[in-house]
């Protein structure tokens, strides 16, 4: 039932989050190429790290744990869509706001993700071993 509730709260967030930002941006922001390329990254972005969340069901934890290997949906292409999504929502934004000392705070970002998902493959590998190992050879990221 937690998951059921988290699984809506996600999509909720997303619904929510989406029309505001595309109804706000475009009328504080600059209406120039650079915003509505981050509006371009940030709209699927939301989607798909929705979609990725609601499919990951049950497995979504914030500490690096599992009991499930989720293979279907984003994941039979991409090991870590929510992560990957979310780049595209944190880029998108320094691109609307303009301000290029914010790549910083993006690269920051990335460092943190790769070092998350380097933790989160070794429980992975210790859990699922050969299975998640096949996994990973057809899979990207």
């Amino acid at each position: 039932m937690k998951n059921k509730f988290t699984n809506y709260a996600t999509l909720g967030l997303a619904g929510v989050l989406l029309p505001c930002l595309l109804y706000f941006l475009p009328r504080y922001f600059p209406r120039d190429a650079w915003t509505y390329a981050g509006i371009a990254l940030m709209v699927p972005g939301f989607l798909l790290l929705a979609a990725a969340r609601v499919q990951l069901g049950a497995s979504f934890t914030v500490a690096a744990r599992t009991h499930k290997l989720v293979t279907t949906g984003l994941y039979s292409r991409l090991r870590h869509p929510i992560y990957f999504f979310g780049q595209f929502i944190v880029i998108g934004l320094v691109l609307c706001l303009h301000t290029p000392w914010l790549l910083a705070v993006w690269a920051l970002t990335v460092i943190v993700q790769l070092l998350r998902i380097r933790k989160e493959e070794r429980v992975l590998q210790e859990k699922f071993g050969e299975e998640y190992r096949a996994y990973r050879a057809r899979t990207w990221f």
